[in-house]
């Protein structure tokens, strides 16, 4: 009873803007999954919260029942303490009770849907994909086995892990942040595959996912706070092009991320913002950039508090022009807009990472790489038109570089899911100028999928303040200098 009482005052404090006075800013720290080796250094950096991400396929690998909606579960609430004591908690009780113990305060990171976070059932990823639909190349271009179970079924599954993870937690953790990134949903089926199946294409499926996921914790607890991490690193042009094109979407309904935010703060409690545009950028001045976006951010969020819920920026490879003395100055200048701009939190991405890549860096890749973070830069001002006209020419570009190139690399002859899409669309492509080129294009999209994509991400083996050999980096010292002040 005190806690729900406390909970109605905490939210009245929170629709006031009152809650998060300076000295009750967010100093936080946020890790994959359920790693602890590391808690000793972010409490040395200064950090006050922490964000775990509670991968739902830690506690449930795989599903035996499809059926499951929503209704189901609320009206046999007996389900839910059948789940916490038919699954395995360990991992999850293990870095909850660790941070607990070190004094933080804990805001768990929970249902994430991407292919590599669900169940699996018989063997396959569920994912909100209706039986017997076909499947297009853009609901699943990785060409993964993947078990579609309907997205009324996968919002079922959704809600009961919620409720148990709430139920077996909330005496302990008030805060909850969900699903990362939720408004680009349909534009990762491409972009590194991370979602499949067309409920990611539909807008509605969308909230309705998000409504899900705030229900299930606030059916298990009334005084919780619930915060979606927007993702505000496309730039419109890039989001309404992608959304537009039956060939790359199927027109997939998404909104530019200011006014996603506008849409769905209705339904949180604080918003927050990702920023990993240093992956495409490596511009350290990045104060601006990052400022600009929080006071969009707080425009568009109905009163509610923002807050920086991750940001990671890398110290390597150096061959792609990241390094440590730009990683401190860009979390510097991060953190500093962050405060400036207004945001009552700041939490940095992964505190020690390997420092190291398995993918082949080839001279190649960097000049395509400092080609397309020109596309990308140059689409923050352009018109969805400008951009295509930037996008078409930067395709032509990559054709003729890697026909002329391509001895240089590997073999990407194997077959690809999109080759039939493609074939079925050449009038189109033959109206950008490109579809006399086919086979020369399907083996630069092979080359982009299966090889500069890893090579982009490389970027995410160098997140840390940390060195494997557990030095500081610089970037760790600039941060502490804020978290300790």
């Amino acid at each position: 009873m005190i806690k729900t009482v406390l909970g109605v005052c905490l939210s009245f404090l929170i629709a006031t803007g009152a809650l998060y006075a300076e000295e009750e800013f967010m100093y936080g720290i946020n890790t994959w999954g359920t790693r602890t080796g590391s808690i000793p250094d972010i409490k040395e950096l200064g950090a006050k919260w922490h964000a775990p991400f509670l991968i739902w396929n830690h506690v449930e690998p795989d599903i035996s029942q499809v059926d499951l909606p929503v209704d189901e579960v609320k009206k046999n609430p007996a389900m839910i303490d059948e789940y916490i004591a038919t699954h395995d908690w360990t991992r999850f009780d293990d870095v909850i009770n660790t941070l607990l113990s070190y004094r933080f305060k804990v805001f768990p990171v929970i249902g994430q849907c991407f292919t590599n976070t669900v169940p699996v059932h018989e063997g396959k990823p569920i994912i909100p994909h209706n039986p017997g639909e076909p499947v297009e190349w853009y609901d699943n271009p990785y060409g993964k086995e993947l078990y579609p179970v309907g997205r009324d079924n996968f919002l079922g599954h959704l809600y009961l892990h919620i409720r148990a993870v709430v139920r077996r937690y909330k005496s302990e953790i008030s805060y909850w942040m969900v699903d990362p990134e939720l408004n680009q949903s349909a534009l990762f089926r491409i972009f590194g595959g991370w979602k499949a199946g067309n409920g990611w294409a539909d807008w509605d499926f969308i909230t309705n996912l998000l409504i899900t996921l705030r229900d299930g914790i606030k059916d298990e607890d009334a005084s919780a706070l619930v915060s979606l991490p927007f993702n505000v690193d496309i730039p419109a042009a890039v989001t309404l092009t992608y959304a537009e094109s039956e060939f790359l979407s199927g027109g997939a309904e998404v909104l530019d991320w200011p006014d996603a935010i506008a849409d769905l703060a209705q339904y949180m409690d604080i918003v927050g913002i990702d920023f990993f545009e240093s992956q495409g950028n490596p511009d350290p001045d990045c104060y601006e950039r990052l400022r600009g976006r929080i006071e969009t951010a707080i425009e568009k969020a109905q009163g509610k508090p923002v807050i920086v819920t991750s940001i990671g920026v890398p110290s390597g490879p150096t061959a792609l022009d990241w390094t440590e003395s730009n990683q401190a100055t860009y979390v510097a200048q991060a953190f500093d807009a962050a405060w400036d701009a207004g945001a009552k939190g700041f939490f940095y991405f992964e505190i020690k990472t390997p420092d190291q890549h398995s993918v082949t860096i080839y001279p190649f890749d960097v000049k395509v790489m400092n080609r397309a973070r020109k596309v990308l830069n140059d689409a923050w001002t352009q018109t969805v038109r400008e951009f295509k006209i930037s996008m078409i020419k930067f395709i032509r570009w990559l054709i003729e570089q890697f026909e002329r190139e391509r001895p240089r690399l590997r073999d990407f002859d194997k077959e690809h899911p999109l080759l039939e899409h493609l074939k079925k669309n050449r009038s189109l492509l033959e109206s950008f100028g490109i579809g006399r080129s086919l086979p020369a294009l399907v083996k630069t999209i092979i080359y982009l999928t299966r090889h500069f994509f890893p090579v982009l991400e490389t970027a995410e083996g160098y997140w840390g303040l940390v060195r494997p050999d557990g030095s500081h980096k610089p970037a760790f010292d600039a941060l502490s200098e804020r978290y300790i002040r």
